[in-house]
């Protein structure tokens, strides 16, 4: 298979699909949730006006065969208030709105994967020389692009930290770019922090029913990122990875639906969009980084 430079943006393409089909569907659970449970409290209220017997509850049994004795058994029967309920909703929205945030970063994971598979098909020497294995010069230049793939997908040669490492390595101004950015944005974004704690909270999510001890998340995080020896900066990353927690008996888990912004009255923040905007947008940079470098290179050549 031929390739050019033409063909990253069919791969950046891939991408962007995946991650718009994503953050629709957060906005679409949010508006199913929502309405279920605003049409609860609705009933409630009706009844309430009626003055008729007000379901102001709802009990719930689970059942199950029970193979030893035969026959059902009873596991548990509850009684929901109202306000049990929205509750519920609220939590099944952020579990939600968690495998979206994973979707999301595995969506960036392939992309990544696949783009520098193609950068090391056009660029051999940009790979580093036992990625490549043991093969000869000549048997590289002989291989077609599907070779290049399955180094990555099937051999897992390179995971997505090794990957970037590479390419902050042979690509010096990824990290200049990045500076001048994080210095005239307004927000002061930190794409690399960013990146990284997305990674970290993708993990926690799959391997730990998205909860952890926040406390020791926080301190590998800055000492991760060898960001701890200055307190005002190290309090704004604290502060950054408070954003993405809950508060009070969550406050060790994982959340991410919309909460109050402290910095705009009346204004809600969405925690999952913010994130998942990061992720597109660190993936087009390297997009974009990629193309330069293979430009560059065509032009010396």
């Amino acid at each position: 298979m031929t390739i050019d430079l033409n063909c990253l943006d069919l791969v950046l393409e891939e991408f962007k699909e995946k991650i718009f089909y994503i953050q629709s569907s957060s906005h679409f659970i949010k508006e199913i949730l929502r309405e279920a449970s605003e049409n609860s409290r609705t009933q409630y209220e009706k009844e309430k006006a009626w003055k008729v017997k007000i379901h102001s509850s709802d009990t719930h049994t689970m059942t199950c065969e029970d193979i030893f004795n035969g026959g059902k058994t009873k596991i548990r029967s509850k009684e929901f208030s109202i306000d049990e309920y929205s509750q519920i909703y609220e939590e099944i929205r952020n579990k939600q709105y968690q495998w979206l945030l994973v979707g999301a970063y595995e969506a960036y994971e392939d992309y990544l994967k696949k783009l520098y598979s193609y950068i090391g098909y056009l660029d051999h020497d940009f790979w580093q020389a036992k990625d490549f294995g043991s093969i000869s010069l000549n048997q590289i230049k002989n291989n077609d692009l599907s070779w290049f793939v399955n180094r990555l997908e099937k051999d897992r040669i390179k995971n997505t930290d090794d990957i970037s490492k590479q390419i902050y390595k042979k690509i010096p101004m990824l990290k200049k770019i990045l500076a001048i950015r994080k210095r005239d944005d307004p927000r002061k974004i930190d794409y690399e922090f960013m990146i990284q704690l997305i990674a970290q909270l993708r993990h926690i999510i799959v391997h730990n029913n998205g909860t952890t001890d926040k406390s020791e998340f926080i301190k590998e995080r800055l000492k991760e990122i060898g960001r701890n020896n200055n307190k005002s900066e190290d309090q704004n990353y604290i502060d950054i990875v408070n954003w993405y927690f809950g508060i009070k008996k969550m406050s060790n888990t994982v959340c991410l639906t919309e909460i109050h912004d402290p910095h705009r009255k009346f204004m809600r923040y969405d925690r999952l969009n913010d994130l998942v905007e990061v992720i597109a947008s660190y993936a087009m940079l390297m997009h974009n980084i990629a193309k330069m470098h293979l430009e560059s290179k065509t032009n010396k050549d």
